[in-house]
Protein backbone atom coordinates (compact mmCIF):
# COMPACT_ATOMS: atom_id res chain seq x y z
CA UNK A 1 0.00 0.00 0.00
CA UNK A 2 1.33 3.49 -0.73
CA UNK A 3 0.16 7.14 1.51
CA UNK A 4 1.40 10.55 0.57
CA UNK A 5 0.25 14.04 0.35
CA UNK A 6 1.08 16.67 -1.55
CA UNK A 7 1.23 20.62 -0.19
CA UNK A 8 1.64 23.50 -2.68
CA UNK A 9 2.45 26.70 -0.15
CA UNK A 10 2.61 28.76 -3.07
CA UNK A 11 1.93 29.02 -6.36
CA UNK A 12 5.70 28.20 -7.39
CA UNK A 13 6.48 25.50 -4.72
CA UNK A 14 5.49 22.41 -3.69
CA UNK A 15 6.42 19.29 -1.64
CA UNK A 16 5.15 16.02 -0.75
CA UNK A 17 5.89 12.93 1.75
CA UNK A 18 4.87 9.55 0.61
CA UNK A 19 5.11 6.10 1.96
CA UNK A 20 5.59 2.74 0.40
CA UNK A 21 4.83 -0.34 2.37
CA UNK A 22 7.02 -3.06 1.52
CA UNK A 23 5.91 -6.17 -0.05
CA UNK A 24 6.26 -9.65 0.01
CA UNK A 25 7.26 -11.48 -3.26
CA UNK A 26 6.32 -15.17 -3.43
CA UNK A 27 8.42 -17.68 -6.19
CA UNK A 28 7.91 -21.09 -6.59
CA UNK A 29 10.03 -23.40 -9.17
CA UNK A 30 12.08 -26.47 -8.29
CA UNK A 31 16.16 -27.15 -6.56
CA UNK A 32 17.75 -29.64 -9.44
CA UNK A 33 20.55 -32.21 -7.66
CA UNK A 34 22.40 -33.92 -10.00
CA UNK A 35 25.52 -36.33 -10.06
CA UNK A 36 28.70 -34.95 -9.33
CA UNK A 37 27.34 -32.41 -6.75
CA UNK A 38 29.46 -33.13 -3.41
CA UNK A 39 26.85 -33.41 -0.23
CA UNK A 40 29.38 -33.69 1.96
CA UNK A 41 30.45 -36.63 4.28
CA UNK A 42 31.42 -38.74 1.38
CA UNK A 43 27.95 -38.31 -0.64
CA UNK A 44 27.02 -37.63 -3.60
CA UNK A 45 24.25 -36.25 -4.85
CA UNK A 46 23.64 -38.88 -7.36
CA UNK A 47 21.84 -40.30 -4.30
CA UNK A 48 19.17 -37.91 -4.81
CA UNK A 49 19.35 -37.09 -8.58
CA UNK A 50 15.94 -34.94 -9.31
CA UNK A 51 14.07 -31.75 -9.49
CA UNK A 52 12.63 -31.28 -5.98
CA UNK A 53 9.55 -28.10 -5.60
CA UNK A 54 10.91 -25.01 -3.86
CA UNK A 55 9.72 -21.73 -2.72
CA UNK A 56 10.91 -18.48 -1.51
CA UNK A 57 9.21 -15.51 -0.12
CA UNK A 58 11.16 -12.04 -0.56
CA UNK A 59 10.23 -8.80 1.29
CA UNK A 60 11.08 -5.47 -0.37
CA UNK A 61 12.04 -2.69 1.40
CA UNK A 62 9.50 0.19 3.20
CA UNK A 63 10.28 3.32 1.88
CA UNK A 64 9.54 6.90 2.80
CA UNK A 65 10.09 9.71 0.14
CA UNK A 66 10.17 13.72 0.14
CA UNK A 67 10.05 15.88 -2.88
CA UNK A 68 9.54 19.00 -3.61
CA UNK A 69 9.60 21.42 -6.92
CA UNK A 70 10.16 25.32 -6.73
CA UNK A 71 9.12 27.03 -9.89
CA UNK A 72 12.40 29.29 -9.54
CA UNK A 73 11.22 31.51 -12.86
CA UNK A 74 9.02 30.91 -15.55
CA UNK A 75 11.93 29.09 -17.62
CA UNK A 76 13.37 27.19 -14.68
CA UNK A 77 12.20 24.87 -12.52
CA UNK A 78 14.23 22.93 -9.91
CA UNK A 79 13.13 19.54 -7.70
CA UNK A 80 14.47 17.44 -5.51
CA UNK A 81 14.15 13.99 -3.81
CA UNK A 82 15.48 12.00 -0.55
CA UNK A 83 14.53 8.41 -0.13
CA UNK A 84 14.94 6.24 2.94
CA UNK A 85 14.75 2.37 2.26
CA UNK A 86 14.48 -0.30 5.05
CA UNK A 87 16.68 -2.69 2.81
CA UNK A 88 17.34 -4.21 7.12
CA UNK A 89 13.86 -5.59 7.17
CA UNK A 90 15.06 -8.43 4.06
CA UNK A 91 17.53 -10.16 5.95
CA UNK A 92 17.08 -13.76 5.45
CA UNK A 93 15.38 -15.59 2.56
CA UNK A 94 14.34 -19.13 2.81
CA UNK A 95 14.47 -20.99 0.01
CA UNK A 96 11.99 -23.91 1.01
CA UNK A 97 12.07 -27.67 -0.84
CA UNK A 98 9.75 -30.32 -0.56
CA UNK A 99 9.61 -33.68 -2.03
CA UNK A 100 12.94 -34.78 -0.94
CA UNK A 101 13.56 -38.57 -0.46
CA UNK A 102 13.97 -40.17 2.74
CA UNK A 103 16.86 -42.86 3.31
CA UNK A 104 17.97 -45.75 5.58
CA UNK A 105 21.17 -43.20 5.99
CA UNK A 106 21.38 -41.07 9.03
CA UNK A 107 24.45 -38.94 7.24
CA UNK A 108 21.77 -38.57 3.83
CA UNK A 109 19.11 -37.55 6.16
CA UNK A 110 20.61 -35.03 8.29
CA UNK A 111 21.65 -33.35 4.66
CA UNK A 112 18.82 -34.34 3.14
CA UNK A 113 17.03 -32.21 5.98
CA UNK A 114 19.88 -29.25 5.34
CA UNK A 115 18.74 -28.38 2.07
CA UNK A 116 14.44 -28.22 3.13
CA UNK A 117 15.39 -24.69 4.24
CA UNK A 118 18.12 -22.59 2.71
CA UNK A 119 18.47 -19.67 4.62
CA UNK A 120 19.80 -16.91 2.43
CA UNK A 121 21.12 -14.32 4.35
CA UNK A 122 22.03 -10.64 3.26
CA UNK A 123 22.60 -8.59 6.63
CA UNK A 124 21.13 -5.62 4.49
CA UNK A 125 21.52 -2.32 5.81
CA UNK A 126 18.85 1.34 5.46
CA UNK A 127 19.22 3.00 2.47
CA UNK A 128 19.48 6.57 1.32
CA UNK A 129 18.57 8.40 -2.23
CA UNK A 130 19.56 12.20 -2.73
CA UNK A 131 18.24 13.78 -6.28
CA UNK A 132 18.33 17.24 -7.34
CA UNK A 133 16.74 17.79 -10.92
CA UNK A 134 16.08 21.10 -13.26
CA UNK A 135 13.82 22.10 -16.56
CA UNK A 136 15.00 24.69 -18.26
CA UNK A 137 12.59 26.33 -21.13
CA UNK A 138 14.21 27.19 -23.52
CA UNK A 139 11.02 28.15 -25.96
CA UNK A 140 7.90 26.35 -26.10
CA UNK A 141 9.14 23.92 -28.52
CA UNK A 142 11.68 22.75 -26.21
CA UNK A 143 13.10 22.12 -22.99
CA UNK A 144 16.13 20.73 -21.16
CA UNK A 145 16.03 18.87 -18.34
CA UNK A 146 19.05 17.36 -16.49
CA UNK A 147 19.48 15.57 -13.02
CA UNK A 148 21.57 14.32 -10.44
CA UNK A 149 21.28 11.51 -7.46
CA UNK A 150 23.30 9.20 -5.72
CA UNK A 151 21.93 6.13 -4.26
CA UNK A 152 24.06 3.96 -1.20
CA UNK A 153 24.30 0.19 -1.33
CA UNK A 154 22.23 -1.76 0.64
CA UNK A 155 25.27 -4.55 0.86
CA UNK A 156 27.52 -2.37 2.55
CA UNK A 157 31.07 -3.29 2.26
CA UNK A 158 31.11 -7.07 2.93
CA UNK A 159 30.86 -9.72 -0.36
CA UNK A 160 30.19 -12.40 1.59
CA UNK A 161 26.30 -11.58 1.56
CA UNK A 162 25.69 -9.99 -2.00
CA UNK A 163 23.40 -11.52 -4.15
CA UNK A 164 22.86 -10.94 -7.94
CA UNK A 165 19.45 -9.43 -7.19
CA UNK A 166 19.92 -6.62 -5.06
CA UNK A 167 22.14 -3.50 -6.46
CA UNK A 168 25.58 -4.26 -4.60
CA UNK A 169 27.59 -0.94 -5.18
CA UNK A 170 26.66 3.18 -4.20
CA UNK A 171 25.49 4.79 -7.41
CA UNK A 172 25.27 8.04 -9.12
CA UNK A 173 22.98 8.82 -11.92
CA UNK A 174 23.23 11.41 -14.33
CA UNK A 175 20.64 12.90 -16.95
Amino acid sequence: WNLGFVLRPTETFRFGVSYRSAVKHKASGHYELSNGQNLGNGLNAGLFNGKYPSKVTIKTPDTVYASALWEASKDLTLTGTVRWAKWSNSQVWTLRQSGLPHTDNPYANALIENFRNIPIRHHYRDTWLFALGADYKINEQWTVRGGIAYEENAAGKDQTYRVATIPDGDRLFLS
